[in-house]
């Protein structure tokens, strides 16, 4: 298999450094932004958007860690994975990396949203 050249000249120490670091800042701030609001959600809060429209949507404000939690999982599966595929597979090793921060980025995109929703 043919491998691009700007894919050979990626630093694979820098690329999971800089992925690590943004998933877990997404994290990190999804986290705050939860303990933050905690005494201003209401006793429901929109989060099962895959449900029919009405309270089978709604769920208690403590199932929204779930969503930092899932990021976290995220990251160390997708870390972990990347790890065995850094030196055989070089495309396979930049799709995980970077999927850690696009993720986490739109786990906490969806966090705000329910946060402004909701309060």
């Amino acid at each position: 298999m043919k491998t691009w050249t700007f894919i050979k000249s990626i630093n694979p120490h820098l690329a999971s450094l800089t992925s690590l670091v943004a998933g877990l800042f997404f994290v990190l701030l999804s986290a705050f932004l939860i303990w933050k609001n905690t005494n201003n959600f209401p006793l429901a809060v929109p989060l099962w958007f895959s449900k029919p429209w009405g309270e089978e949507r709604l769920a208690e404000p403590i199932l929204l860690w779930l969503l930092p939690l899932a990021s976290l999982a995220t990251i160390i599966i997708n870390f972990s994975l990347s790890r065995i595929f850094r030196e055989k597979e070089r495309v396979l090793f930049l799709l995980l990396i970077w999927s850690i921060p696009v993720v986490s980025g739109l786990l906490f995109y969806t966090l705000l949203e329910i946060i402004f929703v909701a309060t």
